[in-house]
């Protein structure tokens, strides 16, 4: 089964493309607050209009006026769903960056063997020819 990545797996990122893809995913969130906000203010204009139908008597406009408001509030719902879905893969993604920062911090052992024999002129060379000499004794 071929299994796809989650947008909130950081695995393979930097730290630094981690937080810019996280501080991504916050924009989006802030968006779509506002995108809420402004469906829910949408809702309750249209319910007002709906009141302000029916106290005139005009059931037309008002069951005109109550099917948009149920529209703004269905988006607002959607919305709202969605705002906690963002959420939580920012809270996931945010719990990973300690642990992106510590591999990047990581020491590589044969790496930094191999770099401080360079430094102390260490030729691995001779290594393999004082093994035979000591194989030959």
């Amino acid at each position: 089964m071929d299994e796809q990545k989650r947008p909130e797996d950081l695995t393979g990122m930097e730290t630094g493309a981690a937080k810019e893809y996280i501080i991504q995913h916050i924009a989006a969130l802030k968006e779509t607050e506002r995108q809420r906000a402004a469906a829910e203010a949408e809702q309750a204009k249209w319910a007002s209009r709906a009141s302000l139908a029916r106290s005139k008597g005009r059931e037309d406009l008002a069951a005109r006026a109550e099917a948009e408001a149920a529209g703004r509030r269905a988006l607002a719902e959607r919305l709202g769903a969605e705002m906690e879905a963002l959420k939580a893969s920012i809270e996931t993604m945010r719990r990973q960056l300690p642990a992106l920062a510590a591999r990047e911090r990581a020491v590589d052992a044969d790496l930094l063997l191999e770099k401080l024999a360079q430094e102390a002129g260490y030729d691995s060379s001779q290594d393999a020819e004082r093994e035979r000499q000591f194989k030959e004794l």
